[in-house]
């Protein structure tokens, strides 16, 4: 998430376990590829994945 420019949601950074900072950042990233709803809960899910690593 850093890397694609969500990295203002950790304080240290991205660590081993799953975290709020992990979870709000997959959240933003979800929310500016359009999606709203249950589509940007911040979990990631297949097309999170596969935008994530395109």
């Amino acid at each position: 998430m850093v890397a694609r420019g969500f990295g203002r949601f950790y304080k240290v950074g991205p660590g081993p376990t799953w975290s709020d900072a992990d979870r709000n950042a997959t959240r933003a990233f979800q929310q500016a590829q359009g999606w709203t709803g249950s589509d940007a809960d911040g979990y990631p899910g297949p097309q999170t994945w596969a935008r994530l690593f395109a």
